[in-house]
């Protein structure tokens, strides 16, 4: 199969070079490599045809139907003193009918493309997620291990990642290049010595034009323009940059505006630089109509660490006015559909949340001509080694854009967008966020709503509770809030486990995207949670290095059998039930792994600054016909030093009664004891600014037990102070001992 990959990525470059003209002799005349076999127009306009040719010469060309054998268009003209010809036609209407169009020079046939047709052409661009093809996508790639050929009626423009300049790849022009080297046609079932080579188009893009090819019963066609890394700057032309004073500012105070100086005073990057991409390969694909775009970028902007916010805003303004100019039937403005990025940790200046939250109000400038799908629920398992910001499983992505483009470009569906926020309302001691796009109404994914945070003036989120209480509208509420000032849904670098969904046409379910109500100075969000709702027992998670991102436990035990059930819920799909086996036992949320030299690192998407929290608390049942005791909580601030906080009652321990019934075990974070040590001093929270983990420790053999809903509450972000016992003296030299400081 390693051998199958590489002739299939080399078959791009080799297939590509054999069709590659970009200067003619005395008596020739080629068209540009962006046309080909198999290619596709849009249906029912203005279609051109470029190329070179020996100047001043006679060009024409004809667009015969195979079916038929009619001549629908014969343009003429002549090639002018550069060596360059135009031809332009109106395409006919679109369907399976196979032409060819012949090229002729001064009457003689020089160049014949075959199996050419007519019908829905989408521009894809954007970075890595885009341009990763079919072979790297989970299900295309177990499709290619078996032979199985794509969908024949798809026409896919294939052009390189990295494209050729000069003869190799590391130049990059200040002017826009003509043509695209190594540019080819693939359709569905296109094969390059006995390999499928139609698997080196973009995975999303397929998944995409295989499901409106089947809706609409027509071929449709993908020119696939994208570069993994590559910024938004880089797929803008210097003519709209300069005629846009804001975008043209804002990247003259980063210093990545670049004039002809400045170009040629460094090796220029094709992912980074302003117009790169452009210049290489928007240019000439201009020479294309498009129904619409799909584009799938931002990581780019994040891990730069310069995108303040609304600068990708004006920046993708920009692009649909600039491709629309360019791509667009005259008079009309390019439709643009495009997706949330993946949860990961991109860099500390800017978020993927945040930008995300960009995205909606980006889709919401233009609700008539943008459509925005979001993707946090998708199975984020990931292309190895290339880490969690590249999900491997493209096609959920692909069909929620083809939903989209029904309803925005085609109107079929009323409802083809991530439903955001229409407006927020404080009454009480909750907040009611009210949708727009909802489609015929807000669902849930699962019995209980997750993904929801909530703050009070203090800046301190906490999970919250959340409630569909009509088609549009959520209650978001909190025990552990009494005047919520803010609350946001899937804003943390972990949102797999968020579950609301708008209920759109035939059923289809298209995830709410993710907000914020108010941003709160010095906010303070809660990491990973997943732990603290018992609802499964392992979920993927974000962890640092790359390496370790994947599926983990959510829960461990020591000396007792846990397991995530439905009949230990007290909310939700289901709780944690324990069954211990020995006198002693604990059990705790999984904060750790073992790399592997063996050393304990701690996962990097978990919070261990719990400073702030007043509380920690969870509902847990005795299901069992004898009393239970959480002898202690262990807050551990070193592998072998922890906190015990105090119960209401002053007490380390907590009993739980064997009645069947839901008890709420709350611990006091500001009365910590050190190892639970009666003689110690009591602290309060100032201590947990790093912890390693968390235990909860129980007394008795066969025990039953429920636990769910681990809860905190805010302190009000007020510093604790170190309360001495009356044994000062013997604290001191005890907490010297035990290497406790302060």
């Amino acid at each position: 199969m390693k051998k199958l990959l590489s002739a299939l990525l080399i078959g791009s470059f080799v297939l590509g070079t054999a069709a590659s003209v970009f200067a003619a002799d005395e008596s020739s005349a080629r068209f540009y490599n962006i046309y080909g076999d198999n290619m596709i127009f849009e249906q029912n306009c203005p279609a051109e045809l470029a190329g070179t040719s020996t100047p001043d010469v006679a060009i024409k060309a004809e667009i015969v139907c195979m079916t038929t054998g009619t001549i629908i268009a014969s343009p003429e003209t002549t090639a002018d003193t550069n060596g360059t010809f135009l031809l332009t036609f109106d395409a006919p209407a679109g369907g399976y009918d196979e032409y060819e169009i012949r090229l002729y020079l001064n009457g003689e046939s020089i160049q014949t493309l075959s199996g050419v047709v007519f019908g829905e052409v989408w521009l894809a661009s954007g970075q890595s997620n885009m341009e990763y093809p079919m072979t790297q996508d989970s299900l295309g790639y177990s499709m290619f291990r078996k032979d199985e050929a794509l969908n024949k009626n798809i026409r896919v423009l294939l052009a390189q990642g990295v494209t050729p300049y000069n003869g190799n790849n590391s130049g990059v022009p200040y002017e826009p290049q003509p043509d695209i080297p190594n540019a080819v046609w693939v359709r569905g079932d296109s094969l390059y010595k006995d390999v499928l080579y139609s698997y080196n188009m973009s995975a999303v893009a397929y998944w995409f034009a295989d499901k409106i090819q089947k809706q609409l019963n027509m071929p449709v066609g993908i020119i696939n323009a994208s570069l993994n890394a590559s910024s938004m700057r880089s797929w803008l032309s210097r003519e709209a940059i300069d005629g846009d004073p804001e975008v043209k500012a804002q990247l003259e105070e980063t210093g990545q505006y670049l004039n002809a100086e400045k170009w040629n005073a460094a090796t220029r990057s094709q992912a980074s630089d302003m117009t790169a991409n452009y210049n290489l390969k928007i240019n000439a694909l201009k020479r294309f109509t498009c129904t619409g775009m799909l584009w799938y970028q931002g990581e780019a902007e994040i891990a730069g660490g310069n995108c303040r916010y609304g600068k990708y805003t004006k920046e993708f303004n920009l692009l649909q006015s600039s491709y629309s100019e360019y791509f667009a039937k005259p008079g009309e403005v390019l439709p643009i559909i495009f997706s949330t990025l993946a949860s990961y940790e991109y860099g500390k200046k800017r978020t993927a949340f945040d930008l995300n939250i960009e995205f909606g109000e980006i889709q919401k400038r233009s609700p008539g001509t943008r459509a925005l799908i979001s993707i946090y629920d998708v199975d984020l398992s990931y292309i190895e080694k290339r880490g969690p910001v590249h999900p491997a499983v493209k096609k959920p992505i692909g069909e929620r854009m083809a939903y989209a483009a029904q309803g925005l470009v085609y109107g079929s569906y009323n409802t083809y967008t991530t439903a955001t926020v229409k407006s927020v309302k404080t009454e009480a001691d909750a907040i009611y966020v009210k949708f727009s796009n909802t489609g015929s109404g807000l669902v849930s994914g699962g019995k209980k709503l997750l993904g929801f945070t909530a703050a009070g003036s203090d800046g301190v989120y906490l999970p919250a509770d959340a409630e569909i209480i009509s088609t549009d509208t959520v209650k978001i509420s909190s025990s552990s809030i009494k005047d919520i000032k803010s609350v946001a849904y899937v804003y943390s670098y972990y949102i797999q486990d968020a579950n609301l969904y708008a209920l759109g046409e035939l059923g289809y379910k298209m995830p709410v995207g993710c907000f914020i109500t108010k941003k709160l100075p010095d906010s303070v969000f809660p990491g990973f949670t997943s732990w603290q709702d018992c609802e499964a027992s392992n979920t993927w998670r974000v962890l640092s290095p790359v390496k370790y991102t994947g599926f983990y436990d959510l829960w461990q035990a020591q000396g007792a059998d846990i397991a995530c059930k439905a009949a230990s819920a007290f909310s939700g799909n289901s709780g944690l039930k324990i069954i211990t086996k020995q006198k002693k036992s604990t059990v705790k949320p999984v904060f750790r792994y073992t790399d592997d030299s063996n050393n304990t690192v701690m996962c990097s998407d978990v919070n261990t600054d719990w400073s702030n929290y007043g509380t920690v608390s969870f509902m847990i049942k005795n299901n069992g016909a004898a009393d239970v005791t959480i002898s202690s909580l262990k807050v551990f601030y070193t592998d072998k030093l922890w906190f015990t906080p105090l119960t209401d009652s002053g007490s380390v321990s907590y009993k739980i009664p064997s009645d069947g019934m839901w008890h709420k075990a709350q611990f006091d974070l500001n009365s910590l004891k050190i190892k639970g040590s009666f003689f110690s001093a009591k602290y309060a929270n100032e201590k947990l600014t790093k912890i390693t983990g968390f235990e909860i420790c129980l007394s008795g053999v066969g025990a039953d037990l429920s636990i769910d809903e681990v809860r905190f509450t805010s302190d009000g972000r007020t510093t604790g102070k170190t309360v001495y016992s009356p044994f000062a003296l013997f604290n001191k030299l005890y907490e010297l001992f035990n290497g406790v400081k302060g």
